[in-house]
C-alpha cells in the first residue's frame, strides 16, 4: 500500500478502501461532496461503521488489535473506523517526507 500512496500525486484526491468491498462504494461520492465543501477545510474524510455482523471471534480479535495498538501508539484509533477514506494526496506526501521513508 505505501508503494501506491507515494506514487499518488497526480489526482485531486486518493480513495483507500479494502477490496472485498465491505464498505459500500457509493459512500466516495459523498466523501468528494465533504471534500470539495468550500465552507470546509478537510484533507481526510473517513467512515465509522454503525453495524456489521462478526463472528464472535473476529469481534474479540478486532477489538484487542484495537486495544494492543492503542497502548503502543501516540495515535488513538477508533474501533469500528471504516479503512475506506477519500484523502488530499498532500498528506500522504508530507507523510512520507517526515517519516523519512524511502522506496525503491
Amino acid at each position: 500500500m505505501a508503494a501506491g500512496l507515494s506514487n499518488a500525486h497526480a489526482g485531486d484526491y486518493v480513495a483507500v478502501m479494502d477490496v472485498d468491498l465491505q464498505d459500500p462504494p457509493e459512500l466516495l461520492l459523498q466523501m468528494i461532496d465533504i471534500l470539495e465543501d468550500p465552507k470546509q477545510d478537510y484533507e481526510v474524510v473517513g467512515c465509522v461503521q454503525t453495524s456489521r455482523r462478526q463472528k464472535p471471534i473476529r469481534k474479540f480479535l478486532s477489538a484487542s488489535f484495537y486495544k494492543i495498538i492503542n497502548k503502543m501508539s501516540h495515535v488513538r484509533l477508533k474501533t469500528k473506523c471504516s479503512r475506506l477514506s477519500f484523502n488530499d494526496p498532500k498528506i500522504y506526501k508530507r507523510s512520507f517526507e517526515t517519516s523519512g521513508t524511502q522506496l525503491i
